[in-house]
């Protein structure tokens, strides 16, 4: 006869062991969590040291790329104290010379400056969060004739040792 643990026998020997057991929802939420969050508290941090001016689109600059293609940026000359910093953003507002635009820049590098816009400060973090976002999606999303890697209606055991310990 073998031991087939189960999670009333788990719970009874390691009562005093145990850190959190959680449900297969509630694993995969702290794993989506866990995973996805990173990319956006780096930005409401910037954000949350930011300070908003005006700036100028200065000009329209080329780069020759390592590979011969041309690629094209907006120059943004802004204005900090009494200082005149520009930066380079990406070539997907349309804007002509001279056209004014709200720029965010942050208090201790000033140099480190954005178009003030939804998808200039949030673009980078929406796609570098899709990545982990498909991977724990494809892991919940695994139906049972694939044998999942966490079954459904199974308990998971986070604490030392073992790490994590799936109970069905």
């Amino acid at each position: 006869m073998t031991f087939q643990p189960s999670i009333n026998n788990i719970i009874s020997i390691h009562r005093y062991f145990y850190f959190m057991i959680l449900s297969r929802n509630q694993f995969f939420l702290l794993l989506f969590l866990i995973s996805v969050i990173p990319f956006y508290a780096f930005k409401i941090n910037w954000l949350a040291q930011s300070e908003l001016t005006n700036g100028r689109m200065w000009f329209r600059g080329y780069t020759l790329e390592p590979l011969g293609n041309i690629s094209a940026h907006l120059v943004i000359k802004y204005k900090v104290g009494n200082d005149s910093l520009d930066f380079a953003a990406t070539n997907d507002a349309e804007m002509n010379e001279e056209d004014i635009v709200s720029v965010r820049y942050q208090t201790n590098n000033p140099k480190d400056a954005k178009i003030n816009s939804f998808k200039s400060i949030w673009l980078d973090s929406i796609l570098y969060s899709i990545g982990p976002l498909l991977v724990v999606l494809i892991l919940f999303l695994t139906p049972d004739k694939f044998d999942p890697l966490i079954p459904k209606k199974s308990k998971i055991i986070i604490r030392k040792k073992p790490f994590i310990e799936i109970v069905r």
